[in-house]
């Protein structure tokens, strides 16, 4: 018995098992920061520090975004590249993940805190109108408008399907460090 699947020899039984793996993978995206704990807890203005998040239960990520929002809200106060237009699936398989170098802006001054978030859109081309079957109107179903539509409202009997474009990490609260000037700090 071999469950890796893709050879001639596959069986109905190991190709449908896949399928509902698949299937139960893709009923709502998800963003998650591989191994927070390895980020710095404390941080300064103007450093950097590598990021690596992964992205789930979607096949096509069309942009991923790095927010550092401080606690009491506002503009994002780091910078980092976005990903954009990324394949998920490759030949049955998941990607690694993504590696991106944050840079926190140089005028953030502590003491303070901040969460960072990493979000991520996915799966947009589901609702184009280059679709072949376009003619026929948007997408109807669940899978499709809940993420392409942050309009859309389904119900059915208790369960209910709220629309939304952007999914996010779960945030890692970050410390940012008093920024001191040389000429005034003190000598252990």
């Amino acid at each position: 018995f071999r469950a890796g699947g893709g050879s001639a020899g596959d069986g109905h039984v190991t190709r449908n098992v896949r399928l509902c793996l698949l299937l139960a993978e893709a009923v709502q995206p998800y963003v998650e920061i591989v191994s927070p704990n390895s980020l710095p807890t404390s941080i300064s203005g103007g450093m950097n520090f590598p990021l690596t998040f992964r992205v789930g239960g979607a096949f096509t990520l069309d942009e991923a975004q790095v927010l550092c929002i401080p606690e009491g809200g506002g503009d994002s106060v780091c910078q980092a590249s976005p990903v954009t237009a990324q394949a998920l699936w490759s030949r049955g398989r998941r990607p690694d993940s993504f590696t991106l170098q944050v840079t926190v802006n140089s005028d953030v001054v502590g003491p303070a805190v901040i969460k960072l978030v990493v979000r991520a859109k996915v799966d947009q081309s589901w609702a184009l109108n280059t679709r072949e079957e376009s003619y026929l109107g948007m997408p109807q179903s669940h899978l499709v408008r809940a993420r392409t539509d942050s309009n859309w409202f389904g119900h059915v009997e208790q369960s209910i399907v709220q629309g939304q474009v952007w999914f996010s990490s779960d945030p890692v609260t970050l410390n940012v460090n008093r920024r001191r000037k040389l000429s005034t700090a003190r000598k252990l």
